[in-house]
């Protein structure tokens, strides 16, 4: 209760101001330039993004009028947003301390984690490199009207643009780029990542899970599907770590999103590719599926893939989905068994069951070892 009547406090000291005002006060605090990154990590830039999402809620873009925003009123809304911490759970209030802090993990390491060269090639191994007559990848064209190859191209290049201009930037900016990815690419990508500034309420309501409940406190922002705020076609990035999450996962996300069945149909084969890949680039000894099954009866379970090494055999099962919205905020162990059991523990199952069969008969394929299940 009281962590309610706080969030209500909150609430209505946001009221009242232009949310265009308020919006560019919380960027400027979040995106200050200091000396580290314990510095930054310390301006709790998932707690400005979830009062950068309040106020989109609460206020409207350029009203006919609205309360001037003074330094000390800012700092007000910010320190009583920061004084919900002390009101959410304990350690010792929760189902177990572990839950805790998974729930604090996927709402703070998305700001921690910097641009990858393996989460950029992963995405170019998973969607680029498919033939071009790929399901996927002519699903996605005719989602966004621009080629998957050319928009993680786009993708960097506007990243790179960010952390050069830090703010506000407009097509015009990569007029330097558009002999060799396209103007009208570049421009197809900054939309697709945007939001129109008099848009925002509408689809923060839409992708806002919570509902104003208390998992609120531990959700990853909504920005994470619009990193870009457009108004009057110039583009400002609230925070350039979402905007690299949301890079990494759109081409999934939307996919999925669209049409879930289809596209998993597809995207199961090629998480399974993606894994033979690493495997055999590693020069690691492996038996894939179909090998294994030759030798077992029907109805013992079976892995995609097994790594035999001197002391041990290391069960690999391709499961390319992702943990849904309650399974990430929730302290409740059914809440996230619930969510996991359909396909993390299936291959558990599996495992065991073809572990269970090797330690029994044996097979010629596979000799029995300690199991270590991935």
């Amino acid at each position: 209760m009281q962590y309610q009547r706080k969030i209500k406090k909150v609430k209505s000291l946001l009221r009242g101001y232009d949310a265009a005002d308020l919006a560019d006060a919380l960027y400027g605090y979040m995106n200050a330039n200091v000396k580290d990154d314990v510095e930054r990590l310390r301006r709790h830039p998932w707690l400005i993004m979830l009062i950068l999402k309040w106020n989109f809620l609460e206020n409207r873009v350029h009203p006919q009028s609205s309360k001037a925003l003074s330094d000390k009123k800012f700092m007000r809304i910010l320190d009583t947003a920061y004084d919900l911490g002390n009101l959410v759970k304990m350690p010792t209030e929760v189902t177990h301390f572990r839950n805790m802090m998974r729930n604090i993990a996927f709402q703070q390491f998305i700001y921690q984690k910097q641009l990858s060269a393996t989460s950029v090639a992963t995405n170019h191994r998973l969607f680029s490199e498919l033939p071009e007559n790929h399901r996927l990848k002519t699903k996605f064209k005719s989602m966004t009207s621009i080629d998957v190859k050319d928009f993680n191209k786009c993708c960097l290049v506007i990243y790179a643009a960010f952390q050069k201009y830090n703010k506000t930037i407009s097509i015009n900016d990569f007029e330097i780029v558009f002999d060799k990815l396209g103007r009208d690419n570049i421009q197809k990508t900054l939309d697709l990542l945007s939001i129109d500034i008099f848009q925002a309420k509408q689809l923060i309501k839409k992708n806002d899970f919570s509902n104003g409940t208390y998992s609120e406190w531990y959700e990853q922002t909504p920005f994470l599907n619009f990193p870009l705020i457009k108004y009057k076609e110039k583009y400002t990035c609230v925070n350039i770590y979402v905007l690299l999450r949301t890079i990494e996962q759109y081409i999934y996300n939307l996919l999925k999103l669209d049409d879930p069945e289809y596209f998993m149909d597809s995207f199961g084969k090629i998480f399974e590719s993606y894994l033979k890949h690493g495997l055999v680039y590693s020069e690691c000894t492996y038996l894939e599926e179909n090998a294994l099954k030759k030798d077992l009866p029907k109805g013992v379970g079976v892995v995609d893939f097994v790594i035999t090494e001197q002391e041990s055999s290391i069960f690999i099962d391709a499961k390319g989905v992702e943990l849904p919205y309650l399974g990430k905020v929730s302290d409740d162990p059914k809440v996230i068994l619930g969510k996991v059991k359909s396909s993390a523990l299936k291959a558990i199952k599996q495992a065991n069951s073809l572990n269970n069969h090797i330690y029994q008969h044996g097979i010629s394929s596979l000799d029995h070892k300690k199991i270590i299940i991935s």
